[in-house]
C-alpha cells in the first residue's frame, strides 16, 4: 500500500474511531452536544460534525476531549483508538 493510501486509510479509521468515541461519552455522561462543544471550545456545528464523521479532530480538540476524561476513561478512549488504527495492518 502506498504511503498516501496508507495515511488516508489510518484518517478515516481515525475519523469513525473518534466519532464514535465523542458520542459513547457525551450520551454516557449526559450532556448535549452544545455542552460538549463548548467543554471542546468549538461550535455546535463543528462538533456535530466530528460527531457524525464528517471531520476529523485536530490534535487540539483530542487533548480537550482527553482532558474532560477521568483517568480510566482517557484509558479506554485511547485503547479504542489504538485498536481501530490497529486494525487489519
Amino acid at each position: 500500500m502506498r504511503k498516501t493510501e496508507r495515511r488516508k486509510e489510518l484518517d478515516d479509521r481515525l475519523r469513525r474511531a473518534a466519532s464514535i468515541a465523542l458520542k459513547k461519552y457525551r450520551e454516557s455522561n449526559e450532556i448535549s452536544q452544545a455542552q460538549l462543544a463548548q467543554n471542546l471550545h468549538m461550535s455546535v456545528r463543528s462538533y456535530s460534525d466530528l460527531e457524525h464523521g464528517i471531520s476529523s479532530p485536530s490534535a487540539m480538540t483530542m487533548v480537550h476531549f482527553l482532558l474532560l476524561m477521568e483517568k480510566e476513561e482517557q484509558k479506554e478512549f485511547i485503547e479504542f483508538l489504538k485498536d481501530a488504527l490497529e486494525k487489519d495492518e
